[in-house]
């Protein structure tokens, strides 16, 4: 796992307050897209490290992911350890994974598929954020998931999943 420089400096719980409220807009869209797919208003958006999103009703949980450089790079960054432990992928017990993009389009994947899909990855480390994870190829997410407002307008063409 990753070291911490000598000059690292903790970030104040405003800062990760912050940084947690700038994902947030694409939680409640996550959220929204979702409850008009399950046809489910009783949700909750959490702010803890195992789920995101919960649809009370139903016990599904659902993680929310944005990697802005996906279109640019081809790649999604799939983060499985921070600060020397294990998070993100490894840790979270949510159902379902919502990987967002910067052109509103919101991929939805099972976490079992996702993980299957990272196993033979090289894992790699980010070391100005302390982050280790995997780089999965855009295309593989694609093949395996699908985009929620697609869904929704073609809710005929796809299998009910829920």
């Amino acid at each position: 796992m990753l070291k911490y420089p000598k000059n690292y400096i903790k970030r104040t719980e405003t800062e990760f307050e912050a940084n947690v409220n700038k994902f947030l807009p694409f939680e409640e869209q996550t959220a929204k897209l979702m409850s008009i797919i399950l046809n489910d208003n009783n949700y909750d958006l959490n702010k803890n490290k195992y789920y995101d999103i919960i649809f009370n009703d139903r016990d599904l949980m659902i993680e929310v992911k944005c990697d802005r450089k996906m279109n640019e790079t081809g790649n999604i960054f799939i983060e499985t350890g921070y600060k020397n432990r294990p998070s993100g992928l490894y840790i979270t017990k949510a159902q379902l994974i919502c990987i967002c993009d910067n052109n509103d389009k919101y991929y939805l994947i099972p976490r079992i598929i996702l993980k299957e899909l990272v196993k033979n990855l090289k894992l790699i480390n980010v070391d100005k954020f302390f982050k280790c994870g995997y780089l999965l190829k855009k295309e593989l997410l694609l093949k395996n998931s699908i985009e929620l407002n697609e869904w929704i307008n073609n809710k005929n063409s796809f299998c009910n999943i829920f």
